[in-house]
């Protein structure tokens, strides 16, 4: 219920640093290099979970937390992302790294469970900086409004949104598990027509109108030889050359026959050809070095790469890149209605040119020998071989594999009526399976704005009822109680502190007062005495003078590894 004034009624609100124990000192962050090192050889059951902004990045063999709190993104969190989670709770024995603030709710006046349901609903516009790498520094979290009832109603609310989430989540993996049969199902599809299954009826209802598909690859055959002979003629005379008789046809070099002993059975009418019988194979071309120079790129001729063939879903139409006229002589044009086939990065993903395009050696074309052939078909043929293939790459950091491979892939050819009948069914069966993929990704899409229409609705007073027999003066007087508390436990630390700095330690800002330059984390530590089994007490300080210290990112071009490499680490400074 909300009051005249606008505000819900029982209701107080505070900041979330009077609600909370900020545990963020006690956060050590630890290099995915360092973490590899310490977990070698080790049990998973020895093995710790290692927390960031996101949630679980890794394991570690330590811990510094135990029992449940709360975790908040510092930077890199979805923060403007109303379908991810910014706060979480974790629980059991586990670290933190420097990229999640961590937190543990006063019991007796809110939850980890509440507050993790009201900061994943709460607008961060204002509270978050940076332009690249949305940041919510520590200064800013402490002061985020937080609205309370009393500690009953908050639970009765956090008991409704968690009944209401797993009725959705219930839901949403049936949706999931619908969404994976229909995966299932075009592999089904795939199989069935290339093992003639698909057109088993058709087939034996025009039986007697169908070529033989032996009669068919002969034909091709005879054409591909023919084509090469005429080619060679006009080469000859274009050099002014008579042939004296015809040996010069014998450097004809036929293409690899399929080894049927090793194939599966297909139907009589159909036969097996290999895929360079059918038509041309050939590598892209991308023969100028560097392949960056600028001046390759930029004009009208459409250049596609192995992640378009991949986005392409069947044809692709869509292009990143463009070749200059200079691209374009290193290269070659390749007419629309050719295959495309990766052989690197992404193995055996295709799809049919829907205009004419230049692509480098990464990605294979198949232009077939006529229109006897058809190229949706070979591509639908693929499909069902993706795995197969993948299994040729070497296990490196960057796969591939060879035309030679391509090369001798075998084909199941049947006739030209029953390709374009196959073709037909496919193209239906794989569309009617799209369409109910794209309802289900609705309803999936709906039930999260669901959970944001939910969260609106309880932090909002309206979904469940305020218990009215509580007065939440009691919170209040409850917030005074422990932040006490808390407050008469940290002279105990700071006095332990500065014993240790009179012993050889000197004062962290001191340090970087010292300093002309700003210096990495790992120096200041060195300089300011602190030893290699005393990080964890380097953190504490250094979290206690965070509002005194400029935090200096690394450069663009390292950031893509960072925090976890120490070329990229950050550097710090004391502000202006």
């Amino acid at each position: 219920m909300t009051s005249k004034n606008g505000k819900k009624e029982g209701w107080i609100e505070v900041l979330l640093e009077d609600c909370v124990a900020i545990l963020d000192s006690k956060r050590i962050p630890v290099n995915a290099g360092e973490r590899a090192k310490r977990i070698k050889g080790k049990s998973r059951s020895e093995l710790y979970p290692y927390y960031g902004a996101t949630g679980e990045v890794g394991l570690i063999d330590d811990f510094i937390f135990e029992g449940e709190h709360l975790l908040i993104g510092e930077d890199g969190a979805p923060f403007f992302d109303k379908t991810k989670n910014v706060a979480f709770v974790v629980k059991e024995k586990f670290w933190v790294n420097n990229h999640a603030h961590i937190l543990k709710a006063f019991d007796s006046v809110t939850s980890n469970r509440y507050l993790s349901h009201y900061l994943n609903q709460f607008d961060y516009k204002g509270f978050v900086g940076g332009s690249t790498r949305l940041k919510l520094n520590q200064a800013s979290m402490k002061k985020i409004p937080v609205s309370l009832p009393s500690l009953s109603t908050q639970h009765a609310i956090v008991d409704k949104i968690e009944e209401l989430y797993s009725h959705i989540d219930a839901g949403v993996e049936g949706l999931k598990q619908a969404k994976a049969k229909l995966q299932q199902y075009r592999q089904s599809v795939l199989k069935d027509a290339v093992t003639g299954k698909l057109t088993e009826q058709w087939r034996e209802q025009n039986v007697d109108k169908l070529e033989p598909a032996s009669s068919l690859l002969n034909r091709i055959l005879d054409e591909r030889r023919a084509n090469w002979e005429a080619e060679q003629l006009k080469s000859f005379e274009e050099k002014g050359i008579t042939p004296k008789n015809d040996r010069w046809k014998e450097n004809y070099k036929e293409p690899p026959q399929a080894d049927v002993s090793s194939l599966p059975e297909i139907p009589d009418s159909w036969t097996w050809a290999t895929i360079t019988q059918l038509g041309e194979l050939n590598r892209g071309k991308s023969k100028h070095r560097p392949r960056n120079d600028p001046s390759l790129y930029g004009g009208d001729y459409p250049f596609v790469q192995t992640g378009d063939v991949r986005a392409a879903d069947g044809l692709l139409t869509n292009y990143k890149q463009t070749y200059s006229k200079k691209g374009l002589a290193q290269s070659r044009l390749w007419p629309k209605g050719t295959l495309c086939i990766t052989i690197a990065a992404n193995i055996a993903e295709t799809a049919i040119l829907g205009i004419d395009a230049c692509f480098p050696d990464s990605v294979v074309g198949f232009i077939p020998q006529n229109e006897n052939i058809s190229v949706e078909y070979i591509e639908f043929f693929f499909r069902t071989v993706r795995e197969d293939l993948d299994r040729y790459a070497p296990a490196t950091a960057q796969k591939n594999i060879n035309l030679a491979i391509l090369e001798t892939v075998s084909v199941p050819l049947m006739s030209v009526e029953e390709q374009r009948e196959l073709v037909l069914q496919v193209t239906e069966k794989l569309a009617s399976a799209s369409r109910a993929e794209t309802t289900i990704d609705g309803k999936i899409k709906h039930s999260v704005s669901l959970k944001s229409s939910i969260l609106a609705k309880a932090f909002s007073g309206e979904l469940v009822q305020h218990n009215s027999k509580e007065n939440t003066k009691d919170l209040l007087d409850q917030i005074k109680t422990e932040k006490e508390a808390l407050a008469e436990t940290k002279p105990k630390r700071s006095i332990k502190r500065g014993k240790k700095v009179t012993s050889g330690r000197k004062p962290l800002l001191t340090v970087l007062n010292e300093q002309s330059e700003p210096i990495k984390p790992d120096e200041l530590m060195q300089l300011a005495g602190f030893s290699s089994n005393e990080v964890e007490e380097f953190y504490i300080e250094l979290a206690e003078i965070s509002e005194k210290v400029a935090q200096l990112s690394p450069d663009e071009k390292l950031i893509k590894n960072w925090p976890y490499e120490k070329e990229s680490e950050i550097k710090l400074k004391l502000k202006d």
